[in-house]
């Protein structure tokens, strides 16, 4: 028993630990045997937060509907009831796809408000124990993180006495570089103490090591190696830190991703270290200092014992200042014009993330059933003003109650999802000798009700006419943005071609290239919080929603095929410059 309390994050919950009978209503409810390990940490405590786990992720409690962060459930019912609304058949249809029976895996953590993790029955052998498996409902994904949960949690929490970083291995290599700073960070105005040292192995490549201090107590150890060179291209001294305690960094990263390995130690209280190993990613480090000019030092040492690999910018060298400004505003948009042509080489899938638009296509479906569910809510409201009117008795009050029952639970089901209740159930309970007094509080009740479902109403004719003038910018819109990228595509096959760039004449298509950008930006952020709003249940949109959908679909679909048209180019430029 105090071995499973070990687990749990003190204070992390104020639920009593669960007895037997919850246990089983739970596993005869779902039709599986829950784990040992679970069982015995939650005779404990009805969730919480697991020690030296990340603060946002927390174990559901079960059966307490009511809990803040929600209950232990089946991925179905979660999926229906906690994720938004708008995208719930989205997610149905996902999770059916992912797995063979979506009732058969149990939600038994949250993360952050879109990832949760799982206990996966539906692949489990009669007899053994489920795999915990982590969804992320933001990005559309799933991933299996531990074939037990005693050995999920185990690895959650796992720490150990001391760091894993021997910040004594220093001395075994050739030191390059040494910096130490204090920056205040802290509230209470006590400064932390942040120092690097970069070392040259011959086997180990570079070894950057870094170490933090605050009041005396090391909080943080990590460990980089980047065993064959850093690539020029990335390789610059930037401001990082702000003034008045302001710091520069030097950006090291590999040609290759994978060349580059981490060992990261934090500090937990009681003088425990939890410690993180990772290949690859983060892809880069920095050494970082307050001396811009010791930062340009190294990075000059650096180049002249061999260390940066020149050859993807020496090409450049040949260009004039002018020219050299033209392709550092193309290294600019390099990020975007990769991703895109990434994305339209991509399987395109209604389950592919799309992260600069709204898929609205999607959502419109779900956006119909909540209009209606507002027509219904009218219907029902003033179907009970002519009822409770004929009311005279409590006989009368309890057949009006049996008879409208189904329309009751209704009503309750779509009040909970706009953020309202209703406790006319309990109010005709009451109905005995003050029943007229009741009936007019009833009443009142429901014209308020009934007043805000034309509050909504009007919001819905007001997004209506929004979205068809938001229609016509993007009509207008696309006819620019076409014209401008191909004539960025030109320009950038013309280079390839050239190896140069015309300043007079690139210049001008970078500028309208850099202003569609921004339309483009700005539009996607009008269209983001137009479906935003009405993710939340702030704004219900109209009929031009349709419309607007679909002129959507067309801004995305031209600007994949501009990136499709011109992959070779893009490629061919991409492989030259990096």
């Amino acid at each position: 028993m105090a071995k499973e309390q070990t687990y749990w994050e003190r204070d992390s919950s104020v639920l009593p630990g669960v007895d037997e009978t919850v246990f089983q209503e739970f596993e005869s409810r779902h039709g599986i045997t829950l784990p040992p390990f679970l069982k015995e940490m939650y005779r404990l405590q009805n969730g919480g937060g697991i020690q030296n786990a990340e603060q946002e992720l927390v174990l559901l409690p079960i059966g307490t509907p009511d809990a803040i962060f929600g209950q232990m459930r089946s991925l179905e019912d979660y999926a229906s009831a906690d994720g938004p609304s708008s995208l719930t058949s989205i997610y149905l249809d996902w999770i059916e796809e992912e797995f063979k029976n979506p009732a058969c895996v149990i939600v038994i953590a949250s993360y952050g408000g879109h990832v949760v993790y799982a206990l996966n029955y539906g692949s489990t052998k009669a007899g053994k124990e489920p795999s915990v498996v982590a969804l992320d409902f933001e990005c559309v994904d799933k991933d299996k993180v531990a074939p037990t949960f005693e050995k999920w949690i185990k690895k959650l929490s796992k720490v150990s006495s001391g760091p894993s970083v021997n910040w004594s291995e220093i001395e075994k290599y050739e030191v390059l570089y040494r910096s130490s700073f204090q920056y205040f960070l802290t509230m209470d105005g006590t400064p932390e103490v942040i120092e690097n040292v970069l070392c040259k192995s011959g086997e180990m490549g570079l070894i950057h090591f870094e170490k933090k201090e605050w009041k005396g107590q090391v909080t943080a150890l990590n460990r980089c190696s980047i065993e064959n060179g850093v690539a020029g291209l990335w390789f610059k001294v930037k401001k990082f830190r702000p003034d008045p305690n302001g710091t520069f960094t030097l950006h090291l990263q590999p040609s290759d991703f994978d060349d580059i390995r981490w060992v990261m130690d934090e500090w937990k209280s009681g003088n425990r270290w939890k410690t993180r190993k990772m290949k690859g990613a983060p892809g880069y480090c920095t050494v970082e200092s307050q001396d811009k000019e010791s930062l340009e030092s190294l990075a000059d040492l650096l180049r002249q014992q061999g260390l940066v690999d020149s050859s993807d910018v020496s090409f450049l060298s040949g260009l004039s200042p002018k020219q050299r400004e033209m392709m550092d505003q193309f290294k600019s948009k390099y990020g975007t014009l990769t991703g895109e042509l990434a994305r339209a080489e991509a399987a395109n899938t209604k389950y592919t993330p799309d992260f600069e638009f709204p898929v609205i296509h999607r959502i419109d479906p779900a956006m119909k059933s909540e209009e209606e569910n507002l027509a219904e809510l009218t219907r029902i409201v003033l179907s009970w003003a002519g009822q409770i009117q004929k009311i005279q008795t409590a006989e009368d009050a309890h057949l009006f109650q049996e008879s409208f029952r189904p329309y009751l639970d209704r009503f309750k089901e779509i009040s909970r999802h706009q953020g309202r209740t209703t406790n006319l159930d309990s109010k005709l309970l009451l109905v005995k000798d003050p029943l007229r007094e009741e009936i007019r509080n009833l009443m009142r009740r429901d014209r308020q009700a009934y007043d805000l479902i034309e509050n909504q109403k009007r919001e819905v004719e007001w997004d209506a006419s929004r979205t068809f003038e938001l229609g016509e910018k993007i009509d207008s819109f696309l006819i620019r943005y076409d014209k401008v990228a191909h004539s960025v595509a030109n320009c950038l096959k013309s280079f390839m071609e050239t190896k140069t760039l015309d300043p007079e004449s690139s210049q001008p298509v970078f500028e309208d290239f850099e202003k569609i950008e921004a339309e483009l930006n700005h539009l996607s952020g009008l269209l983001g919080e137009m479906a935003g709003g009405w993710l939340l249940g702030k704004r219900r949109f109209g009929q031009g929603y349709r419309d607007l959908a679909m002129q959507l679909d067309v801004l995305k679909t031209n600007h994949r095929s501009l990136f499709k048209k011109h992959r070779q180019t893009f490629q061919k430029l991409s492989d030259l410059i990096y």
